[in-house]
C-alpha cells in the first residue's frame, strides 16, 4: 500500500503554537502516512526532547525525532525556551532513541514513501539543508511553510504591524532563500504571518472540547503541555519576555494566544488532498524570494506587485485589494477555531494506528472506535443475558426443591 511521508520541521518550545501544531497535526494526518519530527531553531536538541516529550503525552512515542542544524551564526545558543525543563526529563533511552542527522532522517523516510509534505514551522534551515543534499528526494515533497509577511496593516501581538520580518525567515534568511528555490514539488506554500494572528482557541468550543476535555485524549495531552508552558513562561518574564507576555495577557481558562503554526498544518492537507479549501482564510500562495534581513517579497501570485529584487513586498495598494478579498471572514476563521477543538477533543490517544513499522503513524481511526465499542456492548448483552438465564433457571430449581420439601412434609404430617 502506498505511503505518505509526513515532516513536522519545528522549534517547539518556544512559543505554544508549536505545541498545538503538532498535536493538531496528530488529529489530520492520513492513517497510511508515516511521521518525523526536526526540532530546528537555536538548542535543536533541546527542542527534540521538547518534541519527544509531546509525543509520548500524546502516546505516539514510537514517532522518531531528529535533531536539526541550528541557524547559521546561532550554533552556540542554548536558548529553548520555557518548556525546556520539560525535555530534561527524558529517560536516557528517550534521549539516546534520538536521530542525529535531521536531513538524512528525511531523507531515509522519503525514499520509503510514495509522496512527502514536508511543513516547516521553524527557521527554514533543515528545510534548505535537505533540498540541498537530497535534491531527487526534495522533488517527491510539497513544501509548506508557516513563514513571510505580505498583508499589509494587520496588528500583530507583540506590537509590530505588517509587512514584517516574519520571524521564521528572519532567524534564517539564506537557508530561506535557498528552501524556496528547491526542487520541490509543485509550488511551495506559505501561511504568511497574518494568517494565524487571529487563530486563537477560546469561548464556548475551547471551554468545551479542551479545558473539559477527559484523560486519554489529544486535547487532554494539548492542554497538559500548556499548562507546562503558561506556568514556566509567566513566572520568568526575565528569560522569556516574550511568552510571558503572551502567558500573562491569556489566562488558560479563557483560551490561548495566537496559534500561527497551526495555519500551516490545516494548509498542507487541504492542498494535498485536493480537496476545495474548506476555510477562506487559507488562500494563499509562494512570494518570490526574501531579502536578506527577512523581509517577503512579492510574486506574481500576490498580486503583481513589481518589486521582485531586493526590496520587501508589498507595496500597498493593489495587493491590499487582493487580501480584502482573498482572506478570512469573522465566520470562517469561528468555524476554524470550532473545528480544531473538535478535532483535538475527538481523537484520543488509545485510537491511533501505527502505520507501516515502526514510527509510522496513523489517524485516529473513528470505525475501529465504533466496532470496538458495539463490539463490547454487543459482549456485555450476551452476557448479561446468559447471567439472567442461569438466575433464572436456579430459581426454577430452587421453587421445585421447596415445592419438593412442602409436599414431602405434608405427607408426613398426614402421616402421622
Amino acid at each position: 500500500m502506498a505511503t505518505m511521508a509526513v515532516v513536522l520541521d519545528t522549534d517547539i518550545g518556544q512559543f505554544i503554537d508549536d505545541t498545538f501544531a503538532l498535536f493538531y497535526l496528530l488529529t489530520r494526518i492520513p492513517k497510511n502516512a508515516r511521521l518525523l519530527v526536526v526540532a530546528s531553531s537555536t538548542a535543536p536538541d533541546i527542542r527534540a526532547e521538547i518534541a519527544k516529550q509531546h509525543l509520548i503525552a500524546a502516546g505516539r512515542q514510537a514517532v522518531p525525532v531528529a535533531i536539526g542544524k541550528p541557524p547559521a551564526g546561532k550554533a552556540t545558543s542554548r536558548f529553548a525556551g520555557p518548556l525546556a525543563s520539560w525535555g530534561a526529563e527524558l529517560t536516557p533511552e528517550e534521549r539516546a532513541s534520538l536521530l542525529r542527522d535531521a536531513s538524512a532522517a528525511v531523507a531515509t523516510l522519503v525514499t520509503e514513501a510514495s509522496e512527502c509534505i514536508y511543513i516547516a514551522i521553524g527557521p527554514l534551515t533543515n528545510a534548505a539543508d535537505f533540498s540541498v543534499r537530497f535534491p531527487h528526494l526534495a522533488g517527491k515533497c510539497r513544501l509548506v511553510c508557516m513563514a513571510g509577511s505580505v498583508k499589509p496593516d494587520v496588528a500583530l501581538p507583540w506590537g509590530e504591524t505588517t509587512p514584517v520580518a516574519e520571524l521564521n525567515v528572519a532567524m534564517d534568511a539564506s537557508a530561506a532563500q535557498t528552501a524556496l528555490e528547491g526542487n520541490w514539488s509543485g509550488t511551495p506554500l506559505f501561511a504568511d504571518v497574518s494568517l494565524g494572528c487571529d487563530v486563537m482557541l477560546q469561548g464556548h468550543s475551547w471551554k468545551k472540547h479542551v479545558v473539559k476535555a477527559k484523560s486519554g485524549t489529544v486535547a487532554a495531552a494539548a492542554l497538559d503541555a500548556y499548562q507546562r508552558w503558561h506556568d514556566s513562561a509567566a513566572s520568568n518574564p526575565t528569560q522569556y519576555p516574550m511568552a510571558a507576555s503572551e502567558a500573562r495577557a491569556t489566562p488558560i481558562s479563557s483560551g490561548t494566544p495566537s496559534l500561527f503554526d497551526v495555519t500551516a498544518i490545516e494548509l498542507a492537507f487541504e492542498h494535498t488532498s485536493g480537496a476545495s479549501v474548506t476555510y477562506p482564510m487559507l488562500r494563499t500562495s509562494c512570494p518570490s524570494n526574501f531579502t536578506s534581513t527577512g523581509f517577503t517579497m512579492c510574486g506574481p501570485h500576490w498580486g503583481g506587485c513589481s518589486n521582485h529584487s531586493s526590496q520587501p513586498c508589498p507595496s500597498r495598494g493593489a495587493v491590499q485589494t487582493i487580501f480584502a478579498t482573498d482572506f478570512a471572514t469573522p465566520s470562517s476563521l469561528q468555524k476554524f477555531v470550532h473545528d480544531v477543538c473538535v478535532s483535538l477533543d475527538t481523537a484520543r490517544i488509545n485510537s491511533f494506528e501505527l502505520a507501516g513499522g515502526d514510527g509510522g503513524v496513523g489517524g485516529t481511526s473513528i470505525w475501529s472506535a465504533l466496532v470496538g465499542f458495539f463490539g463490547i456492548a454487543m459482549l456485555s448483552v450476551a452476557c448479561l443475558t446468559v447471567w439472567r438465564r442461569r438466575q433464572n433457571a436456579r430459581s426454577h430449581r430452587f421453587l421445585a426443591l421447596d415445592s419438593q420439601t412442602h409436599d414431602e412434609k405434608t405427607t408426613e404430617a398426614d402421616t402421622l
